[in-house]
């Protein structure tokens, strides 16, 4: 069976015997602000009464991070730089739980070098709305970062903002990098690459 809803108080459900709160961000461009389209939590009760109370402490949450989403969607620099390090992180993450061999890192490298060369040109030939632009420049900045992962070279922990991802980069330096000998290749065949491309100043 489904879930069954308390059409009475909006975003309350249960599950089981267990009740819910569940919350739809809209508009739903906010879901890639904030990294999920929906706010879904176990209120973990059974009791009605207790329920509805816990489930309006959680609407005002919802509508807290609809609102600061709201906020950011309104800078289109912040919200591609929001989105783009949601998934440094996840690339850290995905680094730590799956090694890569010399094969799969020539690979990667190929295809992020390429992306690299396309955004570029995309940026040079202009004639971009400031959220393309915005949108394009984060992500060349994301590809570069992942391009210096690919070639062994470890983030400072400084950059990763908590507590957790800061241990993921600890950790994934010291089990998860590049091999000493590609990581040598790279390092030599890197200054090949011509990765800023775009000066400071460029305008769209």
């Amino acid at each position: 069976m489904g879930p069954f809803v308390t059409a009475k108080i909006p975003g309350l459900f249960k599950r089981g015997s267990v009740y819910w709160y569940r919350k739809v961000y809209l508009p739903r461009h906010l879901a890639k602000v904030i990294g999920a389209g929906e706010y879904c939590v176990s209120l973990r009760t059974r009791d009605l009464t207790e329920a509805i109370r816990l489930a309006e402490d959680h609407r005002k949450r919802a509508a807290d991070i609809i609102a600061n989403a709201k906020r950011t969607a309104g800078d289109p620099e912040q919200a591609a730089r929001v989105h783009v390090d949601r998934l440094l992180r996840d690339d850290l993450r995905d680094r730590l739980s799956r090694q890569r061999d010399d094969h799969s890192l020539d690979a990667e490298e190929r295809g992020v070098t390429s992306r690299i060369e396309n955004v570029t040109e995309r940026l040079r030939r202009g004639g971009l709305s400031r959220s393309d632009y915005a949108g394009l420049r984060e992500e060349l900045r994301a590809l570069q970062i992942v391009l210096d992962r690919i070639h062994g070279d470890v983030p400072a922990a400084d950059d990763a903002k908590s507590p957790r991802l800061s241990q993921i980069v600890t950790l994934w330096a010291k089990d998860a990098k590049a091999s000493s000998s590609v990581r040598g290749k790279r390092a030599t065949e890197r200054s090949a690459y011509p990765l800023r491309f775009i000066p400071e100043n460029f305008q769209p």
